[in-house]
């Protein structure tokens, strides 16, 4: 892969130039050529269209930021054509989804046009610089020695009981650990204390042992099933085409009970980052196109083939949470993690198991299969308040940062910013109203589960659950348990008042709970 030095800041003056040069092509083309009673219907949402369509192209391929030390000038023309080719394909594209049509097609395609060229030739005069070099290159190798220190912590202060062992039952050659740090993993010193902490050099085999950086496929993807028992990959799967099919492919690959090392680039960093090079404004408004374009665009139905054919998958804008879900999704178990810089790298092995069949949906609202009364499935509406595949790590999460107050999970990077907001004031909760209509659900009831956690509930407990309907405001509000002991206490101290008298203890619990809501502020758990 090869990739071009660029300054770290916005150049403002070739912003202002390329936009004034985009402003006089539209001024010729487009308005001149419209009367004052058809500018608002036709002209204006047009130049919207464009005008968005340019400062998304530029925030995508990093337009306004200037290359230095070009060889010659016609690589700066190279390096900015796919700016205007997104450029183009966007707005027409754009026309063509919103059914908007235009009086002058020879203007308007005039106008793109000669954008195009004028742009790219002032682009060339003020930034004709650029050295090519080469980075990422398809690299597969195993390890020399020499001597480390045996570390007890990953950077993160945490300490490890018990490493995973990879137990074969063939007669497997030793990797000694001090052989994973010397030429390639010198400079990867943190992800090594990872692997030194999480797994059992010993138990791997070096001929069973791949380790790469590059987001291709390299030809590991055509080895045959279960050549490896380590699979190492030091590039982000942010820059993986298709990432579930990726993972599906190191799945294959690895023998059951094989671990995967991978790394993430998380959303959050990209952000900071936009803000860090550019000034507050400018930063979050190329941050706000470059979500658009790189996190949403990728989930929406009638976008994705257009960003797919553009962009390739390349780049993605994803969560920590997303991230590891599609590994958890892509059928591993993830062991641990740890933070090297703004990249995070994760040990996850090969579980059991099959792979998920079910195609994942975006949508803000959607519905959670749930245990109701009689034991039967039911379906919950709620508003999406955590990144997509979040579900897939609830217990990774768990056992790594703990449960807090009201038997939450303590620093939950699952949730969205937005997700705090709606939860606060239950606005997560207005479709269970849906539920309630139909029937599936009542006032005043314990929480409906989903068939993992119910599983985890004591016999009894089970039994106490599934002879009524679950209910929208549960006991906890009203006994505010502050463990999981406390919880099922209080569960089954609502269940057997119910049997004895449901509207009596309905009453009850629905006033005790509105006033611990309302007065004391109790949360939900």
């Amino acid at each position: 892969m090869k990739r071009y030095i660029q300054h770290n800041k916005l150049s403002i003056e070739y912003f202002l130039i390329d936009g004034l040069i985009l402003t006089m092509f539209c001024y010729i083309g487009i308005i001149s050529n419209l009367t004052p009673d058809n500018f608002i219907e036709k002209g204006f949402p047009l130049l919207v269209l464009i005008y968005l369509g340019w400062l998304i192209s530029a925030a995508t391929t990093n337009k306004f930021i200037p290359v230095v030390r070009p060889p010659k000038k016609l690589k700066s023309f190279e390096f900015k054509v796919r700016f205007y080719l997104w450029f183009i394909t966007l707005i027409v594209l754009s026309m063509i989804f919103v059914q908007l049509g235009f009086n002058s097609s020879a203007g308007f395609i005039k106008t793109l046009v000669g954008y195009a060229i004028l742009s790219s030739l002032v682009s060339m005069a003020l930034f004709a610089a650029k050295k090519e070099i080469r980075t990422d290159d398809p690299t597969i190798k195993f390890l020399k020695a020499y001597e480390i220190e045996d570390f007890r912590k990953l950077p993160n202060g945490k300490e490890h009981d018990l490493k995973y062992s990879f137990k074969s039952t063939e007669a497997s050659e030793s990797v000694v650990k001090e052989r994973m740090q010397f030429e390639y993993l010198k400079e990867y010193g943190e992800v090594f204390l990872l692997l030194d902490n999480v797994l059992d050099f010993k138990s791997f085999d070096t001929r069973k042992t791949i380790i790469i950086k590059s987001s291709g496929p390299n030809g590991f993807s055509s080895a045959p099933p279960e050549s490896y028992q380590l699979f190492v990959n030091l590039h982000i799967l942010n820059e993986q085409n298709q990432i579930n099919s990726y993972l599906l492919d190191v799945r294959k690959t690895l023998v059951q009970g094989g671990v995967f090392v991978g790394a993430l680039h998380p959303n959050h960093y990209r952000y900071h980052r936009f803000i860090k090079k550019y000034s507050l404004v400018i930063g979050k408004t190329l941050y706000f196109f470059n979500f658009i374009w790189n996190r949403i665009f990728p989930k929406l139905q009638i976008t994705r083939k257009l960003y797919f054919m553009l962009n390739r998958g390349k780049d993605r804008d994803i969560s920590l949470a997303e991230g590891l879900g599609r590994v958890v999704y892509s059928g591993f178990r993830v062991l641990d993690l740890v933070v090297v810089g703004e990249v995070v790298y994760f040990a996850a092995v090969k579980d059991k198991g099959s792979v998920p069949e079910k195609k994942l949906f975006y949508s803000i609202v959607f519905k959670m299969q749930r245990i109701g009364q009689g034991g039967k499935p039911i379906y919950i509406y709620k508003l999406r308040t955590m990144h997509p595949y979040s579900e897939y790590i609830q217990d990774f999460v768990r056992n790594l940062n703990g449960l807090g107050e009201g038997l939450k999970i303590k620093d939950d990077f699952r949730i969205a910013p937005w997700g705090k907001f709606l939860r606060k004031y239950w606005i997560d909760e207005l479709p269970n109203l849906f539920n309630f209509l139909k029937g599936d659900i009542k006032l005043v009831g314990v929480r409906p589960l989903s068939r993992n956690k119910f599983d985890q509930y004591p016999p009894d407990l089970q039994k106490l659950r599934i002879f009524t309907k679950p209910g929208l405001i549960p006991p906890f509000y009203k006994d505010l348990p502050k463990n999981s002991d406390e919880l099922v206490a209080s569960e089954k101290k609502y269940l057997l008042a119910f049997q004895k008298n449901p509207i009596k203890t309905d009453i009850k619990y629905f006033f005790i709970c509105l006033y611990n809501i309302l007065i004391k502020h109790a949360r939900s758990s």
